[in-house]
């Protein structure tokens, strides 16, 4: 979703803007999904400047994850996350045709095993059930980048998603407060009107 916003994006004049990715920018496959190279395009686009974060998206252990995450190159980047005045972020959901999956970082099981351990999306590759909890997942999160709790203190959080499969995992960003500002489509929103008031009886 976030590659077809950039795509899509017209060029603008945006002088003094530094973009930053707030997770890690290599993977296994399709490289234009990345962190990295979505943030070296909309930087191009818009004139501003950008900020690349040199590590792998997610990797196999904690004790990597912490080393990486002490790396000067990492630590500046996600210490200039700390400013942010906008964050954009997709929000994915367990399936075989998920973002995740394309950037070869998981496989089918690894969404099957997250379905049935009540995974109801993810932003930036870390995982959050349908009231936006993480700590069921905090294991399975080797992720490198900024921790997605961070988000609730952004300004502007945007969150991009589309199709009625993903309403559960958009509820739960929702719910955990990641984002403030939400981007979806007519289903999706109708959905999520109807909870609301299913809620309040």
């Amino acid at each position: 979703t976030l590659y077809e916003v950039v795509d899509q994006m017209e060029p603008i004049n945006a002088k003094d803007v530094t973009f930053i990715p707030t997770i890690g920018g290599t993977g296994l496959l399709r490289a234009d999904l990345h962190s990295n190279s979505l943030v070296e395009k909309i930087a191009q686009k818009c004139g501003g400047n950008y900020m690349l974060m040199h590590a792998p998206a997610r990797v196999s252990n904690r004790l990597i994850c912490r080393s990486l995450k002490n790396e000067k190159g990492v630590v500046e980047v996600i210490r200039s996350c700390n400013k942010l005045d906008v964050a954009l972020v997709g929000i994915g959901c367990p399936s075989p045709d998920s973002a995740i999956m394309a950037t070869g970082y998981y496989d089918r099981d690894d969404m099957l095993k997250f379905k049935n351990r009540g995974v109801a999306g993810d932003l930036s590759m870390q995982m959050y059930d349908i009231d936006g909890q993480t700590k069921p997942y905090e294991a399975d999160n080797n992720v490198i980048g900024v921790n997605i709790k961070k988000l609730r203190r952004v300004p502007y959080a945007i969150g991009v998603a589309g199709g009625i499969e993903k309403i559960d995992a958009i509820q739960g960003a929702i719910s955990g407060r990641y984002i403030n500002v939400l981007i979806t489509d007519v289903d999706c929103a109708k959905e999520l009107i109807r909870r609301k008031k299913e809620g309040s009886k």
